[in-house]
């Protein structure tokens, strides 16, 4: 997978537009809520989810990049109610080219690419997507760029 990670606490200061409910849907529905991201895509947040199941179907990577048992994630990512991951927003980049920014609450900027090797393009749809760490409890939208 491609990430690069970025340290620059000015970087935060961003305000929450999008607090999805923390129901294990809440990365799929922050994406699709995207203005960009929906005109472009068009699709809902289940809709994102079965694509995205559908593309780690055929990446026979995904198990060495999830701690459980690869057919079992698969199966299980597909259902609504699932949180969620670095493998599902990877598997984002690949199926819709565009690349996403995620800013955490761990003071870490990390861009997901669908290229081997990640860089930055400006050329593609960016999407922002704002990542709360798990004992924060919430998921939210920061805006998007093109």
């Amino acid at each position: 997978m491609s990430y690069i990670t970025f340290t620059d606490n000015h970087l935060f200061q961003l305000k929450c537009s999008f607090n999805p409910k923390p129901d294990g849907d809440s990365q799929f529905a922050t994406l699709s809520d995207q203005p960009q991201f929906a005109l472009i895509v068009g699709v809902s947040h289940m809709d994102l989810r079965q694509a995205v199941g559908n593309n780690l179907q055929t990446d026979e990577s995904v198990s060495q990049f999830v701690s459980s048992n690869g057919r079992l994630y698969l199966k299980e990512m597909k259902h609504s109610g699932n949180f969620g991951d670095h493998v599902t927003l990877k598997a984002v980049t690949t199926s819709y080219k565009v690349q996403i920014l995620v800013f955490s609450t761990l003071k870490t900027v990390i861009l997901i690419s669908g290229e081997v090797a990640a860089s930055f393009d400006p050329t593609i749809l960016t999407v922002f997507f704002g990542h709360f760490a798990e004992d924060k409890g919430e998921h939210c939208q920061f805006g998007t760029s093109s």
